[in-house]
């Protein structure tokens, strides 16, 4: 535990992310066997289970990870920020369809190169799967995720380049999914919510808005809605959403931040990648498996 103390901001940040992965892992052996075992493979219960799996294991690391003081990112909602929820619906949808077709463009690339394009399939027969599914993959993901990313692991590399922050959590976000088929767009995904996050001082639109996308994608499934992702139109309005976050968000200037950010020495992105090195690895061996057997 001394140990633990004693890392600076970006080492802890990197340990948390490499010890997350092992509660996944774990997790994922230990749920995987009993869940089909007692309920079958793809079955509803153990589809859900899975589901739960994530947000179980950032859940006990943000617990061992204890409160963050100081952090400048915030978990309090503000009235005078209200523009930021709107500004995390029109990046949701922006993403969505402006960048919608780079999920299936980079899964007929994989299938050009004779690799498996892995999805999970979800049983959404009715309402109650729905709702269930809603909260296990929308509510739980949104919460637990941006906590994790943007508020713990974004405050402890406060003082780095902002640019290359951004860049790194988005890097370590998408490998966290371990899918090399989704990679790109979370990518983009992780670094726009990065910025959103940073300029908000807030967590709160950083969740709304990774909400949304979730509950989009599984609305959307529910109802068997099919966006024509490659027609230009749809790229063009996606772009264009996108342009109006981008536009705003540069003239939305920072609050000030507190004392203890001013107090913060200066941050080291390679002590971050050298702590979190164990489970970047593990998250692209499991990405490269997902696609090779």
């Amino acid at each position: 535990m001394n140990f633990y103390i004693q890392l600076s901001a970006e080492k802890k940040a990197g340990f948390n992310f490499s010890l997350l992965i092992v509660f996944y892992v774990f997790l994922s052996v230990l749920s995987s066997s009993i869940a089909v075992a007692i309920f079958g493979e793809g079955g509803f219960l153990s589809v859900f289970i899975s589901t739960l799996i994530s947000p179980i294991a950032i859940l006990i690391t943000l617990i061992i990870n204890g409160r963050e003081k100081g952090a400048h990112i915030t978990i309090k909602p503000s009235l005078s920020g209200w523009y930021f929820y709107l500004l995390a619906i029109c990046l949701s949808l922006g993403m969505m369809l402006g960048f919608g077709f780079l999920n299936q463009a980079v899964a007929n690339f994989l299938t050009m190169l004779s690799l498996k394009v892995k999805g999970v399939n979800l049983p959404l027969y009715n309402v109650w799967q729905y709702l269930a599914f809603v909260f296990s993959i929308c509510v739980l993901p949104a919460i637990c995720e941006e906590l994790f990313f943007r508020r713990m692991m974004q405050s402890n590399l406060f003082g780095a380049n902002k640019i290359l922050s951004y860049l790194s959590i988005a890097l370590i976000f998408a490998l966290f999914h371990g899918s090399l088929t989704q990679f790109f767009y979370q990518f983009i995904y992780g670094f726009v919510l990065s910025v959103l996050a940073d300029k908000s001082r807030c967590v709160l639109p950083a969740i709304f808005a990774h909400f949304l996308n979730n509950f989009l994608v599984i609305t959307l499934s529910f109802f068997n809605v099919e966006i024509p992702f490659f027609n230009p139109l749809v790229i063009v309005a996606g772009l264009l959403l996108l342009a109006v976050f981008v536009l705003v968000i540069l003239f939305v200037k920072n609050n000030k931040p507190t004392q203890t950010n001013k107090e913060n020495k200066v941050v080291k992105l390679k002590n971050l990648y050298l702590f979190a090195s164990f489970g970047i690895f593990i998250c692209t061996l499991l990405a490269v498996l997902n696609s090779v057997v």
